[in-house]
């Protein structure tokens, strides 16, 4: 079994981010996840995406994926840092690894899929899913659980059950959340494993 390593903006991105990509790949994985507060090197994301593919190799993974969130930075940039840390990683270490950045932050990939959201919070079929555009996804999205049913269940939980049920074909803004490059990006990079 493929051994994936992990670094995502936080917690929430933990629960989320791995399932996502296992629904993507269509494949089941041993991973290990770490938030980029664990990383600590000073100098901005290049430095700290380059570290933290250092430490996916010297763990042993088959491969990383590496996410952010717009709101911490900017977009272009964001990515730019992670491109290029990979690249060191696939020269030094012949470490393969799939990157995104989330716009505005990865709760806008999960909201974005109406379907994956209404079955893991068991609503009715005719419930209204707010557009990620609508407000601030990660508000949106908590609102929905808690006028759920699963709203004493924890939200990592929550946010594990919608991504794992969340599908490309069905999401109404993917190439303005950055899901679609996300996803182009992990086939790409992780299709060996």
């Amino acid at each position: 079994m493929a051994f994936l390593h992990f670094v995502g903006d936080g917690d929430r991105d933990s629960a989320s981010v791995p399932p996502l990509v296992a629904q993507i790949l269509g494949k089941e994985f041993r991973c290990l996840v770490k938030t980029w507060k664990d990383i600590r090197v000073r100098g901005g994301f290049a430095k700290k995406a380059t570290y933290a593919l250092a430490q996916a190799a010297d763990a042993g993974a088959n491969a990383a994926v590496i996410t952010g969130d717009r709101d911490k930075g900017e977009r272009r940039e964001l990515l730019r840092s992670f491109l290029s840390a990979r690249n060191h990683a696939r020269n030094s270490y012949g470490l393969h690894a799939a990157v995104g950045v989330a716009d505005p932050h990865g709760e806008a990939w999960l909201l974005d899929d109406p379907h994956a959201v209404r079955s893991a919070l068991s609503l009715p079929a005719d419930t209204e899913i707010p557009e990620v555009s609508d407000g601030y996804p990660k508000d949106l999205l908590q609102s929905l659980i808690n006028d759920s049913g699963r709203s004493d269940d924890s939200t990592f939980d929550v946010l594990h059950d919608i991504a794992v049920d969340v599908r490309l074909d069905r999401m109404r803004s993917a190439s303005d959340t950055g899901f679609r490059d996300f996803v182009q990006d992990v086939e790409n990079e992780l299709r060996h494993l």
